[in-house]
């Protein structure tokens, strides 16, 4: 009995050895999760598998670009810039999808393709379609027996949303072409080609116009008439563009407006300041009706300044107004007993009175002594003059007066006249022993030049 006893109790020990080492194996089993992490358009960005109550930490994109197609079928890429997750992921205790936060003001979209839409001249819609970046739409082909549709943009290169508008006209079909404003080579104003194929007609091949002051620009069509047997078309042309040149007094542009239609005016800049100077106009052209290139120069005229003329001695002789700039009308200068007045000086700078009044100083200069004045004329114009003192000689001005010269002769010396009994004689100068006891006058002797080797 006893070992029975023992037996049981061996038994009962072992059942709860097993009972506990499955609960504690059962409290203790570890637990894990998936976590994804998606992008924008609900794909999968990255997938991690997570022990219960740990966490996980995913790094984000940078720009990034998702293809999507619009309910509309357009499709386009959409580029975005994400600035977290919508879900925290540091303690996880389930199954988790973690969506991106954008920010939306960083979001842009690129259209992969657009939609084209056809209509009749009434904007009736003829037919749609999605049409790739880059490539040409389809036209609708059935347009009724014996129809064709002028279409009115170029829709061969799809970049962006159109919608193409079509008249729709007969396959053969009487021509108008009315030039307006202008006339064709042969002095008509309108053309007609009777019975054209529409397809095999080129627009490009049709006589362009010629209206004064324009440029033909298109032929425009203005309508389509006898159940589209007979389309009108109508010349457009644009003025002619010009170039409009503002110039200073300094020469320097200060002003250019281009593409100036003719008969239009335009608006000049402000004339800038220059100064003992006053603006007057612009010359060269009519402002308000520009026909051509055009330049127009700044017209200044100098301020008016008080002219004060002094003798030898300081004293106020009088006085003149005159515009600064324009040459003076000089008074005559008081005699002066030995000396010989010789010219007017200027003081070297404007002064200006109490009430901003603009006045010169002008002093009268003389020489001891008498002078002469000696003028040298060149083939009958005055090329130089001296001032000599009496009894002095003046200077060979040959090398001077070179500019005076005609061409094809060279001077050989200078003369002067001399009254005799049988008229007027002319006699040779010479600078080396000649002296001047009065006014006078030496011309140039002239002889043509020999050519070298003669």
């Amino acid at each position: 009995m006893k070992n029975r006893k023992s037996l049981v109790l061996l038994l009962l020990l072992a059942v709860c050895t097993v009972v506990i080492c499955g609960c504690a194996q059962q409290e203790w089993a570890a637990v894990y999760y998936d976590i994804e992490f998606l992008k924008v358009d609900g794909s999968v960005y990255k997938t991690f598998t997570v022990q219960r109550h740990r966490g996980v930490i995913c790094d984000m994109p940078g720009e990034t670009q998702t293809e999507v197609t619009e309910p509309s079928g357009k499709t386009c890429i959409v580029y975005y810039k994400q600035t977290g997750w919508d879900k925290a992921t540091s303690d996880v205790v389930s199954d988790m999808k973690v969506n991106p936060v954008i920010d939306e003001s960083s979001t842009r979209k690129e259209y992969t393709s657009f939609l084209v839409i056809f209509t009749d001249k009434d904007g009736n819609e003829i037919s749609r379609q999605i049409v790739r970046k880059g490539e040409a739409a389809v036209p609708p082909e059935d347009l009724g027996e014996g129809m064709i549709a002028i279409w009115d943009i170029d829709f061969s290169c799809i970049t962006e949303d159109i919608v193409v508008r079509g008249t729709i006209v007969a396959e053969y079909a009487d021509y108008v072409f009315d030039a307006v404003d202008g006339t064709f080579a042969g002095g008509e104003s309108v053309k007609t080609y009777e019975q054209i194929r529409y397809d095999a007609f080129d627009l490009g091949s049709i006589e362009k116009p010629v209206a004064e002051h324009m440029n033909f620009k298109s032929w425009k069509l203005v309508s389509v008439e006898n159940d589209g047997k007979l389309v009108k078309y109508e010349a457009e042309y644009e003025w002619e563009k010009y170039t409009v040149t503002f110039i200073g007094k300094d020469g320097s542009v200060i002003g250019k407006i281009e593409n100036v239609e003719y008969g239009s005016s335009v608006a000049a800049p402000e004339p800038p300041l220059v100064a003992m100077y006053e603006f007057v106009e612009w010359v060269g052209g009519d402002l308000g009706n520009i026909t051509g290139d055009t330049v127009f120069r700044a017209r200044y005229r100098g301020i008016e300044v008080l002219y004060i003329y002094h003798d030898i001695n300081g004293n106020e002789l009088t006085r003149k107004v005159n515009r600064y700039g324009d040459v003076p009308v000089e008074p005559e200068a008081p005699l002066v007993e030995g000396m010989t007045f010789i010219q007017w000086v200027y003081d070297s700078a404007i002064s200006y009175d109490a009430f901003g009044n603009a006045y010169l100083n002008v002093y009268a200069e003389y020489a001891d002594g008498v002078y002469y004045k000696v003028a040298f004329v060149v083939d009958g114009v005055l090329a130089h003059a001296q001032l000599v003192k009496e009894g002095a000689a003046p200077m060979d001005p040959t090398d001077i007066v070179v500019g005076f010269v005609p061409d094809g002769v060279k001077i050989v010396g200078w003369e002067y006249a001399v009254e005799t009994e049988d008229g007027v004689v002319y006699e040779r100068f010479d600078f080396a022993t000649g002296i001047v006891t009065r006014n006078m006058t030496l011309r140039a002797v002239l002889e043509p030049l020999v050519p070298e080797g003669n």
